[in-house]
């Protein structure tokens, strides 16, 4: 009996929350970027993205007011997971983590600024060379769009004025 008693209670133990473990280390990371707190923020960080330096440049560049206030519930896909966060100044992103040594750690995150015409970036705290891609990427399709719009108009208006001088 007693037996039964103790492996039940090391079953449950064992029994991890996957979406509860990313949500603590979403926690404990968005806390650590909230207080400037560079190693507790590296602690969360996974082996390349603490190698790479990338939190420095988060930490630094993150005002108080777009501090992370609420952490959301984490979405767990196998080894990876998004965890939702928001600031009271209403920015939002979301931190990606992947498993790494069978704990949850912070790889990325997904920014989408408040406003934000050109949509979001995803800054990859590992191959931050790809961060800047894909802002050069939505920069492009941005403009891109742009430009069609005003060409558009202009061969729309050229159009016009062309109709009336021959039907002079």
């Amino acid at each position: 009996m007693r037996f039964a008693v103790i492996f039940g209670v090391l079953l449950l133990l064992g029994c991890a929350n996957p979406k509860q473990e990313a949500h603590d280390v979403a926690q404990k990371f968005a806390t650590a970027m909230s207080t400037n707190d560079r190693v507790q923020a590296e602690a969360q960080l996974t082996k390349v993205a603490r190698q790479r330096g990338m939190v420095a440049l988060v930490l630094k560049d993150s005002p108080k007011e777009n501090a992370p206030s609420s952490v959301g519930e984490a979405v767990v896909e196998g080894e990876n997971a998004r965890v939702p966060i928001s600031s009271e100044s209403k920015e939002q992103a979301t931190l990606l983590l992947r498993k790494e040594d069978k704990e949850w750690r912070v790889w990325g995150m997904e920014v989408l600024p408040k406003d934000a015409p050109l949509g979001g970036m995803t800054l990859n705290f590992e191959k931050p060379e790809e961060s800047f891609k894909d802002f050069g990427r939505s920069m492009g399709e941005a403009l891109g769009g742009m430009m069609k719009g005003f060409a558009d108009g202009l061969k729309q208006g050229l159009g016009s004025s062309e109709s009336a001088s021959t039907s002079r």
